[in-house]
């Protein structure tokens, strides 16, 4: 496929797709947040305790004190040189690059694309041709043994269920299977040199490797961010998120001097006497 049936940024265009399917897992999220949120507060009737479980979990002051530092800990990461913004930041300069170089390059560009499939194609059916001729001969007394060897040394490793080695073996097999220098050098008389790139057309495809580099980056550090604030907290996610409703519907509760959402006399004491700290939270939660 050449570049011009391609997204001219592909990099970026996964990475948007990887926002967007996280965004949407979120907004999932959310949902399902709401709804154990209303579970555990609206439909519960005034002056009665919630129901506490795996998710609704109590306000206490570990809770309350742990939370609020695996945000911290967590926002570090994410607002750190090499968090998710910082990535995305840098992938919009080196995507205003590779734009601008295909608005101008896309025909030579196209043009070597096609070349290099045309010289992989060739190298691909030379191999394939020197394969064949291979299979008729026989093999030197050398290679042959090396075949044996490994062969015993896979019925070893399966009677006594090392999986482990029986990979490493099967990879040592394909790895006799793989065109030897003495090939490569035949499909290269056969099919000429790889075609040369000129200066801009190999800027544009490292920028492009550096843009799949920095969808691979980038999901990493969000993986990051999301560990850290579950380690640091011991919350994971849906923990975390109905914590944080619970604690932004007492301060909307304090705010309009409503008792709309129930919580026990030692949730609403203690959180009394965080005061502060309750209103950091509600900052890191938001």
């Amino acid at each position: 496929m050449t570049p011009s049936r391609l997204p001219r940024c592909s990099g970026l265009v996964v990475l948007g797709l990887l926002l967007a399917a996280t965004s949407a897992r979120a907004q999932g999220l959310g949902g399902l947040i709401k709804k154990k949120l209303n579970q555990a507060t609206a439909t519960a009737p005034v002056g009665q305790p919630v129901k506490f479980d795996k998710v609704t979990l109590e306000i206490t002051a570990d809770r309350i004190n742990s939370l609020i530092a695996g945000k911290r800990a967590a926002r570090q990461i994410a607002d750190g040189p090499n968090g998710p913004a910082a990535l995305e930041a840098k992938a919009n300069q080196l995507d205003a690059r590779q734009t601008a170089i295909y608005d101008k390059q896309v025909d030579n560009i196209n043009k070597w694309d096609e070349k290099r499939r045309d010289w992989e194609n060739c190298r691909d059916s030379a191999f394939s041709a020197l394969h064949d001729l291979a299979k008729n001969r026989i093999p030197d007394p050398e290679s042959l043994q090396k075949i044996m060897q490994l062969g015993q040394a896979m019925a070893a490793a399966q009677q006594r269920g090392d999986t482990a080695e029986a990979r490493r073996i099967i990879a040592a097999l394909d790895k006799t299977k793989a065109p030897t220098r003495a090939d490569t050098l035949a499909a290269g008389k056969a099919c000429g040199p790889v075609p040369a790139q000129s200066a801009i057309i190999q800027e544009w495809y490292a920028l492009k490797a550096q843009l799949d580099t920095l969808v691979t980056l980038r999901a990493a550090a969000e993986d990051s961010v999301r560990v850290t604030e579950q380690r640091v907290s011991g919350m994971d996610a849906r923990q975390s998120a109905v914590f944080c409703e619970r604690i932004k519907a007492y301060i909307a509760q304090l705010k309009s001097k409503q008792n709309q959402y129930p919580f026990t006399d030692d949730e609403i004491k203690t959180m009394a006497n965080l005061a502060q700290a309750i209103k950091d939270l509600e900052a890191l939660c938001s």
